[in-house]
């Protein structure tokens, strides 16, 4: 038995939950963060800080518009497909996700966790303090439609009154931090995929459910570093996402 007939039988004894990042949403032509192609070759993750957001507004859209303009554009590809079809056939529960591009939902994916919150939705805020990242906020989750015009993010009304995305950018507090535990403590069968699993705390979500009976699979295009809790079984599959639910499909007749 092959690792992705393991991880085919182990779904249909047990619903599991998944964890995605980048690497799911490249086949949608989205750039991840870390590949040799990916957006920390010309920026790095401080770029994208709420540091860098109060540092310098101007700057911190010009990269943050040249990670996520391709977003905005883009289609669910198989692997948000597939992961949609999977947990309506009742295999897996839930999806915690670092990304913000709403791909799983555009997908059909009900149980979603936006991990790191999403590019879709602004809160326009007065600013009251830079130094401090003091700030009071107008009004909540609008539109970026109401932002938008062509490729461009119209995010400052005033020097004070700015638009600020629901993304969590590095230095802020985790959306669905609890709810993310919860799911994780519940489900027996957890599949990370698409990630380097080097971002915290997310990587530590898994790490919270201490089973002995817990599999881990990792789908990725490369090993990541997974240290087994409690002698949890973990099994790496190496390749494309995609590519590797389709097979898993076929072991599970869909």
């Amino acid at each position: 038995m092959n690792s992705i007939e393991q991880l085919a039988e182990a779904l249909k004894h047990s619903p599991g939950i998944v964890y995605t990042g980048a690497g799911v949403s490249t086949n949608s032509g989205i750039p991840d963060f870390r590949s040799k192609e990916g957006f920390y070759q010309k920026y790095h993750e401080d770029d994208l800080s709420i540091d860098a957001f109060f540092r310098n507004i101007d700057e911190f859209y010009i990269a943050f518009q040249e990670k996520f303009s391709s977003v905005f554009q883009a289609k669910p590809n198989d692997t948000h497909l597939i992961l949609a079809n999977l947990e309506k056939k009742g295999y897996i529960n839930g999806i915690i996700t670092q990304n913000v591009d709403r791909l799983h939902q555009s997908a059909g994916s009900k149980n979603v966790f936006e991990f790191h919150g999403n590019i879709f939705e602004y809160d326009l805020i007065e600013i009251l303090n830079k130094d401090q990242h003091l700030f009071k906020t107008i009004e909540c989750n609008v539109p970026v439609e109401h932002l938008r015009t062509e490729d461009q993010l119209q995010y400052k009304i005033t020097m004070k009154k700015v638009y600020k995305p629901n993304v969590v950018l590095y230095g802020e507090g985790i959306k669905y931090f609890r709810e993310s535990i919860q799911l994780s403590l519940k489900h027996q069968v957890h599949i990370i995929m698409g990630t380097s699993f080097t971002v915290s705390p997310f990587n530590m979500l898994s790490y919270e459910n201490k089973s002995p009976n817990l599999k881990v699979f990792v789908i990725n295009n490369k090993p990541i570093d997974y240290y087994s809790v409690n002698n949890a079984e973990v099994i790496q599959i190496i390749g494309d996402t995609s590519e590797i639910l389709k097979e898993l499909n076929s072991y599970l007749d869909l």
